[in-house]
């Protein structure tokens, strides 16, 4: 009897010792397990890993519905960092109807080169409809099947062509010198480096994939956290003399300490209000227990707004340390000598643009004047008698219009009826080049400009 409790004994000490191992060796790693890491320790150790990583593919899903409408979309994306100053990424988006097949590379600092898939057909069709078969065959060519190169310049002319549409050339956000933007980019990331963003909601247990085991933790978005990182970005950007002297210009007005710090609560406002509409944010994350990288982060919300719109994103990692080589394309189009003809096409059809709409106003305001001078006359059987373009016309016309301006004279002309009282003359000079005048024989458009109070 003896010998079957000490056997007994010996059985429950190596069955204890074996599920010890087991537990420690994370052969079996139940959600328990004394020796499992905490979740905030192997989210750290993911962090470093993924930090040390030379290149990884990244698989993205995502899906927005709103009101019974659903738009799905895909990204695929290499991303090489064997340079540090010079990481390399080559990826390509898919969105059923809006841009399908839209591919890119970035190899360099410089250039991105993009493959706009069909939508070249209609960029082609744009320009030759803008510049004529002619000339773009032979300042363009050929654009369909092949890749355009972009870089800062062309994305300079892009900009350019945003302002000229809008009617103005100042820019509400100014340029900042290369030093400036690197110190500004220095003291942006620093706001981010020791704070977490988030918290560990719950450790959902192990899942095992294509025969390898993954820790699974319910991740929230620490809002306060979200809400000061915002706020001290903010207090950055108000700390830019530069942006806030182009913003006062812009807005044509001081802006005060105080409207600062209207601003400063505004965002917190603004953050607080986000998280108020949607509710609290989490998602789900999958990290490899074999080597702590991260293989999956999943997001999905619903009833939010009241489109009782949903959100789904869930992103996959892979191939660590093992995509090929990423090269720019061999044939590309130059997009910056386009952009550059493109912007001057734009800019050429708004100044024709404004022209016509001024000459309008101008035929206007002269027919405007002519009409108050000959009410004038009505009461007083006799013109308005003025050597020079008078400010008003008194009871009929006060003020006398201006000329909007952007044309060949700064303001209308009139000519001198002290000799003459029974006659006038007074006319404005139109961004077409010829000159509109009013006289009391009527109103007529001119090809030379009235040099008597004969006026035509």
């Amino acid at each position: 009897m003896k010998k079957i409790f000490i056997s007994i004994a010996v059985i429950i000490i190596l069955a204890g010792i074996g599920v010890v191992f087991a537990l420690y060796t994370k052969m079996w790693n139940p959600i328990w397990n004394p020796f499992r890491p905490k979740p905030e320790v192997v989210l750290s150790e993911m962090v470093l890993k993924m930090k040390e990583l030379k290149s990884f593919h990244v698989d993205g899903d995502f899906s927005i519905s709103e009101y019974g409408e659903t738009i799905d979309s895909e990204i695929s994306l290499d991303i090489d960092r064997n340079s540090k100053d010079n990481p390399k990424i080559k990826g390509e988006v898919e969105i059923p109807i809006y841009l399908t097949g839209i591919k890119f590379i970035k190899t360099d600092n410089k250039n991105l080169y993009l493959d706009p898939g069909f939508f070249a057909s209609y960029l082609e069709y744009y320009l030759r409809e803008m510049l004529g078969e002619e000339r773009f065959s032979k300042e363009i060519g050929v654009i369909q099947d092949k890749w355009l190169r972009i870089n800062k310049k062309t994305i300079e002319n892009l900009i350019g062509i945003f302002y000229v549409e809008l009617g103005t050339e100042e820019k509400a956000i100014p340029e900042l010198s290369q030093e400036q933007q690197k110190q500004f980019t220095e003291e942006i990331v620093k706001l981010f480096i020791g704070r977490k963003f988030y918290k560990v909601k719950e450790e959902l247990p192990d899942q095992e994939i294509d025969g390898k085991m993954f820790y699974r933790y319910l991740i929230a978005l620490d809002q306060e956290e979200i809400k000061a990182v915002a706020v001290d970005i903010y207090d950055r950007i108000a700390g830019q003399e530069k942006i806030i002297n182009s913003l006062e210009s812009y807005f044509g007005h001081e802006i005060t300490p105080l409207d600062i710090a209207e601003g400063r609560k505004e965002i917190g406002r603004a953050v607080d209000d986000f998280f108020k509409e949607i509710g609290e944010v989490t998602f789900e994350v999958w990290i490899s227990q074999e080597d702590n990288h991260l293989w999956r982060i999943k997001f999905a919300k619903e009833n939010m707004g009241e489109g009782k719109g949903s959100i789904l994103v869930d992103i996959k990692f892979s191939k660590f340390n093992s995509i090929g080589e990423i090269k720019a394309p061999d044939d590309f189009v130059d997009m910056e000598p386009i952009s550059e003809i493109v912007a001057q096409e734009i800019e050429k059809s708004m100044k024709e643009s404004r022209a016509r709409a001024g000459d309008v106003r101008r035929k206007t305001d002269i027919r405007q004047i002519s009409l108050a001078i000959e009410m004038y006359y009505d009461e007083h059987q006799k013109y308005l008698v003025s050597q020079y373009l008078p400010e008003k016309i008194e009871g009929f016309l006060d003020p006398m219009p201006q000329d909007p301006g952007n044309g060949p004279c700064k303001s209308y002309q009139w000519i001198s009826n002290l000799s003459d009282p029974e006659q006038y003359c007074v006319w404005a000079c139109l961004g077409n080049g010829k000159f509109f005048a009013a006289s009391e024989k009527g109103v007529k458009e001119l090809d030379s400009p009235p040099t008597s109070l004969y006026c035509w």
